[in-house]
C-alpha cells in the first residue's frame, strides 16, 4: 500500500498501473490479486487507513472542553504536528485533493461523506460549548465549522498538491487565533 500511495500520488493515479505497483514492489501479479482486487481496491484500503487515522486524531479537538484556551490551541498545534510528522502524509493529502475525488463516484462519495462526518463533528461540538457558554451563542455552528473545515483543506492544498512552501504550524496557528478569537466567550 506505501508503495501505491507514493507512485498515485507522484503519478496519478489514472497514470499509474497495477504493472508499476507490483514493479516498484517487486512481487507477482498473482501475489497482488490474493490481497486486492484491482487498482481501485488498493486506493481505497489507502483510503480507509489514512482517514481513520486522520478522525480519531481529530476527536481530541473538542472545544467544547473545559480547559484553558492555550491548553486548546496546544491540542490543535499537536493535532498539527502529528500530521506533519506522519510518514506519507504529505502524499496521501495530495493524492486525496487531486485525484481521489475524481477516480470514482464510490470513492468521491466515501470522501465527501467523510468531510461531512467531520463538519458534523465539529459544529456538534460546537453547539455544546455554546450551551456550555464557552462559544458565542449566536453564531451558526454548521457554518463555522464549514469554514474551519474548508480554510484546513484549502491549506493541504497549497502544501500538498501546489507544493507551495507554506509554514503549515504557522498558518495553523493563525487560523486557530481567528476562530477563537471570533467564536470563543
Amino acid at each position: 500500500m506505501a508503495i501505491a500511495l507514493e507512485l498515485f500520488s507522484n503519478r496519478g493515479f489514472h497514470a499509474t498501473s497495477v504493472d508499476d505497483i507490483i514493479g516498484a514492489a517487486g512481487v507477482a501479479k498473482g501475489t497482488f490479486y490474493l490481497h486486492f482486487n484491482g487498482k481501485s481496491d488498493i486506493l481505497m484500503m489507502i483510503i480507509d487507513s489514512y482517514l481513520a487515522k486522520i478522525y480519531s486524531s481529530l476527536l481530541d479537538l473538542d472545544i467544547s472542553m473545559d480547559k484553558p484556551v492555550e491548553d486548546m490551541k496546544r491540542m490543535y498545534y499537536d493535532v498539527t504536528d502529528f500530521f506533519m510528522n506522519f510518514p506519507d502524509m504529505k502524499r496521501f493529502i495530495k493524492l486525496m485533493l487531486r485525484d481521489a475525488i475524481a477516480s470514482d463516484e464510490v470513492i468521491k462519495s466515501k470522501v465527501n461523506n467523510y468531510f461531512s462526518q467531520i463538519i458534523g463533528m465539529s459544529s456538534g461540538y460546537i453547539k455544546k460549548a455554546q450551551r456550555e457558554g464557552r462559544v458565542v451563542a449566536s453564531i451558526d455552528p454548521r457554518a463555522c465549522a464549514v469554514s474551519i473545515i474548508g480554510g484546513v483543506k484549502e491549506l493541504l492544498y497549497r502544501w500538498a498538491v501546489l507544493e507551495e512552501d507554506l509554514d503549515v504550524r504557522r498558518c495553523v496557528a493563525t487560523m486557530v487565533d481567528l476562530f477563537f478569537r471570533g467564536m470563543l466567550v
